[in-house]
This record gives C-alpha cells, sequence and structure tokens, in this order.
C-alpha cells in the first residue's frame, strides 16, 4: 500500500539534552513514509551536531531527514512547513515524544475521513520538577468529540499543543499561499490551526498518543517569572485577534468575549504569583466577576471571611 507521506517538523534552541528522546520517538513511529525535518533555531550547544548524528539511523528507517540551520528566530515550524511535501504535517516540540503509533492512527483518520480537516489526539502532562503524578491534557469529556472546535480554539477551551495534532497541507495553504506562516515567539500553534478549523470538520483519536513535558527548562514552565507569563499569555490573545481579523471574522461580540476570557486568565496569573496590586487593579475593570473570581479576589486579600461565605454559596448554588 502506498502511504501518502507526513511531514513532521521538530526543533530546538540548545535543546541538546532532549534530542536522543524525541527523535528515537520518532524512529519507533510504525508509519512507514514520514519527513522528519529538524530546524536548528541558531543552537549554541551542540544541538546541531546531535541531531545530524541521526542521519543514518533515519536513512536505514526508510525516513527522510531533513536539517535546517537558521539564525535565532523563536520559532522553528514556519522554516520546516515552507519546505515541507507532505499531504499531511504535524509538529513536535524537541522537549516531548510520541508514542509507537501516533503518526500512523492520526493519518489512518485522515485518510478514512477525507471530510475531516485535522486529526486530534489525547497527550499526558508529565511533570519533571516536582512529584505530580502524569495527568491528561484533554480529560475524557463529550467536548473532546466536538467536530467543530475552532471555537474551542478561540476561547482557549481545549489544547493546541504540537504533537496533538496533524493538519491537512493543502487546507492549510488556501491560506497560506506561499506556505510562509507567521509566527512569533509566544506562540506558532494558533497559526496553523485556527485556518484550518474554520468551518471545516475536525476528527479525534481517544488515545493517548504523546507525551507532553513540563520541565524547568521548558519556555512555559511554571517557574517563569510574572512579567513574561503575562507577555505570554498577551500574545496568545494578540495572535488571536490578528488571525480573526485576517479570517474577516472579528466582530464587537468576539472581541469582547475574547477580552474577557483573558481578564480570567490575567487574574490567575496574578493570583498564582501572588501580584496583588496587578490583580487589584484589573479585578475593578472587570463589571460581573464570576465566583471563583471573587474566591480569587477575597483569598489574595486574605478576606478569610469573605471568601469562606463565597465558598459555601458556590457549593449552594451548584
Amino acid at each position: 500500500m502506498n502511504m501518502n507521506t507526513v511531514s513532521l517538523i521538530t526543533g530546538c534552541y540548545n535543546g541538546e539534552k532532549f534530542i536522543e528522546n524525541c527523535f528515537n520517538s520518532i524512529l519507533e513511529q510504525t508509519y512507514p513514509n514520514i519527513e522528519v525535518i529538524f530546524v536548528d533555531d541558531g543552537s549554541t550547544d551542540n544541538s546541531l551536531e546531535i541531531a545530524t548524528a541521526y542521519k543514518p539511523k533515519f536513512s536505514e528507517k526508510g525516513f527522510e531527514f531533513i536539517i535546517i540551520s537558521q539564525e535565532n528566530m523563536g520559532f522553528y515550524p514556519q522554516s520546516g512547513i515552507k519546505i515541507s511535501t507532505g499531504k499531511y504535517i504535524t509538529t513536535l516540540d524537541i522537549d516531548d515524544l510520541l508514542l509507537p503509533e501516533s503518526i500512523q492512527k492520526r493519518a489512518n483518520l485522515l485518510e478514512k475521513n477525507p471530510e475531516y480537516a485535522v486529526a486530534r489526539s489525547n497527550g499526558y502532562v508529565v511533570y519533571q520538577h516536582d512529584a505530580s503524578p502524569p495527568s491528561e491534557l484533554l480529560i475524557n469529556d463529550p467536548e473532546n468529540e466536538n467536530e467543530n472546535v475552532f471555537e474551542n480554539l478561540i476561547f482557549a477551551k481545549t489544547t493546541n499543543i504540537p504533537g496533538t495534532y496533524m493538519v491537512r497541507a493543502d487546507v492549510l495553504f488556501e491560506y497560506y499561499p506561499d506556505k510562509i506562516v507567521p509566527m512569533d515567539r509566544y506562540t506558532q500553534n494558533l497559526q496553523i490551526l485556527l485556518p484550518v478549523t474554520y468551518n471545516r470538520k475536525v476528527g479525534f483519536v481517544p488515545e493517548v498518543l504523546m507525551h507532553y513535558y513540563r520541565h524547568e527548562e521548558a519556555f512555559t514552565a511554571d517557574k517563569i517569572d510574572y512579567e513574561s507569563r503575562f507577555k505570554q499569555f498577551e500574545s496568545f490573545k494578540r495572535v488571536r485577534k490578528d488571525l480573526l481579523k485576517m479570517m474577516y471574522l472579528m466582530t464587537p461580540e468576539i472581541e469582547a468575549k475574547l477580552n474577557r476570557t483573558y481578564d480570567t486568565v490575567f487574574l490567575g496569573l496574578a493570583k498564582k504569583y501572588n501580584e496583588v496590586k496587578e490583580f487589584n487593579t484589573l479585578y475593578k475593570t472587570i463589571k460581573s466577576p464570576t465566583y471563583h473570581e471573587k474566591l480569587l479576589h477575597a483569598s489574595i486579600n486574605k478576606n478569610k471571611i469573605t471568601y469562606y461565605f463565597l465558598k459555601i454559596k458556590n457549593k449552594l448554588d451548584l
């Protein structure tokens, strides 16, 4: 059987310690027709040398292996997508890994269901900086089976983590005919997923097919400081708005809903980092705080009586 090529794009900046696990997980894939594109994003460690040493192993496996070396841009998918030749495209961060049937099951879903523009799957979040047990990225919820995930992606109600999705290249390039997907240092996945999920169906493989690692080196690790995390989420918000405008979908109602969604996110960040002044400044701008936000407000201001009253009232209302 002649299987269509899947372009798997990965890359890193100074990720030498992760390459072996990531590449070995790719070499263990059961799908036989994979174009592996590795982008070295200006690394100053031995990432490029380690990646290059894997060429014979990928060749022996029968996988095409392409290396791109570029100056540091803060992202890798754009360069890989530009030269990709596969019918399907998936990305994978170098500090994560795929389980052996990940490519096979997502590609098969797309092959059997031509109406699907994207195939999604579940994954494990694996914590390496504390003793927390692995948890599923997508909790067992009927919403996961929803074939229309565009709105959930807009309002951050579902994951867009690399390694959990695979897209049809021809659909992606309808929006980016020059094969250049605009990206920045904070986010690259929404720029891929939002265009291909609008008014198109998405299939779901209800299995854990990748491991998403949380560790101190990760750009999105919990130990990053408040200002950096705030800028990161500001970027997520901006990218969503920019894409909606590009697709001529932005309305005052959607923009208001998106702003309100991120009000909650920013409150949560301020609470997490105990930024009391920033929390209270933002809280004052919210016209109708939810119970959850009121609880956060009482907690960060150490108003125990109000906190416990709201907690009891919330349970009674439920």
